[in-house]
């Protein structure tokens, strides 16, 4: 079988490594590895003119199936005229496409209450949902809701788990768990943030966070980047730290470009703690099962904990601004119940796990 995937197949960003290698992790629990992926590189498509060439459409029916992997999609850029959103295609020309078309969990990032071309998306989830070969699923991180308080009509949207909880799988889990992982998020900082205060107060509740760990643990501090910006927080939270921690405890994540991702997350194979702010250094961390605190900087975070019944393990904003010692103080309370945890996460990988396969049932009829 011949799978098209849609996909940030070029992106520095390692959680698009972890969106495409989980999604072929699940395919393949479903379907076997005897499978031919066809990857094409949304992210070229949209750092260019957002348009969608006759190559696309000539390389798609080549394939058995088109995958659109649970990236963003809803970014509501003004240049997305036709689609009305990254799948910027009117329905003259999805209609070029012949093969089932599989919308695999896709999400949004929008600070604006004001989405542009609300008109074209409408039209083209309405083709969508009518289209008798294709399964249209929002990831399960609140796209669902945010949608419908966009659009005009009701739709009936499925929700898919995140694949990147399923993106480590074939990796081996180190049994001698040793030293943390971090990361920020700055990316969109002026709306995520609001303002200077509680960005401050935030690299302060993460410096007591490393020095609690440091203090206990003496173990190495790992700082994970997940885009360009995340390196300017990142000296600003070790601007914070003594310097004995900062020249012999602490290291940089490797920022890679695609598949070279791999190697980003090979140091989530064996963290004694992990604290999360991005949703792709959350999810895959939970799916291998590494004690993770999460710093809810973003509603999807928020939303996807309350979906797979982690809530308590997120720290607000709000938290954070009321006591600067929240996450340490967290942080501990999680590695103390490490028998609990290792029920917990068991059981979210069986429970999204069967829902995924469910999923993937549907697509099977498609085929």
């Amino acid at each position: 079988m011949r799978i098209a995937i849609l996909a940030n197949t070029k992106s520095p960003n390692p959680g698009n490594w972890a969106l495409i290698q989980g999604t072929k992790n699940l395919l393949e629990m479903k379907f076997g590895s005897d499978i031919e992926y066809v990857e094409i590189s949304w992210d070229d498509i949209t750092f260019s003119d957002s348009n969608f060439g006759i190559d696309f459409f000539n390389t798609v029916n080549s394939c058995d199936l088109l995958w659109i992997v649970g990236a963003v999609m809803f970014n509501g850029r003004p240049d997305h005229i036709k689609g009305g959103s990254r799948f910027n295609l009117d329905i003259s020309e999805i209609e070029k496409i012949s093969v089932p078309i599989v919308f695999g969990g896709v999400s949004y990032r929008s600070w604006n209450n004001k989405y542009p071309n609300l008109k074209a998306l409408n039209t083209v989830l309405e083709y969508l949902e009518s289209r008798a070969n294709c399964l249209f699923a929002v990831r399960n991180d609140g796209t669902k809701d945010w949608l419908e308080k966009k659009l005009t009509k009701r739709f009936d949207f499925l929700e898919f788990p995140d694949p990147g909880l399923f993106s480590l799988e074939k990796f081996s889990n180190n049994n001698k768990k040793s030293g943390m992982i971090i990361s920020v998020n700055n990316e969109d900082s002026d709306f995520r943030y609001n303002n200077t205060q509680i960005k401050n107060q935030l690299i302060l509740s993460l410096k007591n966070a490393c020095m609690s760990f440091w203090g206990s643990h003496d173990e190495a501090i790992g700082l994970a980047p997940h885009s360009f910006e995340d390196y300017q927080m990142l000296l600003e939270l070790i601007g914070t730290f003594p310097k004995q921690m900062l020249h012999q405890k602490t290291y940089v994540l490797p920022l890679l470009l695609g598949k070279k991702s791999e190697d980003f997350y090979k140091f989530y194979t064996s963290p004694r703690l992990v604290i999360a702010s991005r949703v792709h250094s959350m999810s895959p961390s939970l799916g291998f099962g590494n004690v993770t605190l999460v710093v809810n900087t973003q509603d999807r975070i928020a939303r996807y904990l309350q979906d797979i019944d982690f809530a308590d393990i997120g720290v607000s904003l709000h938290e954070i601004e009321q006591d600067s010692l929240v996450v340490s103080k967290k942080c501990s309370y999680l590695y103390s119940n490490l028998d609990l945890w290792q029920l917990r996460v068991k059981s979210l990988r069986e429970n999204q796990q069967n829902l995924a396969i469910k999923f993937m049932n549907l697509v099977s009829e498609l085929l």
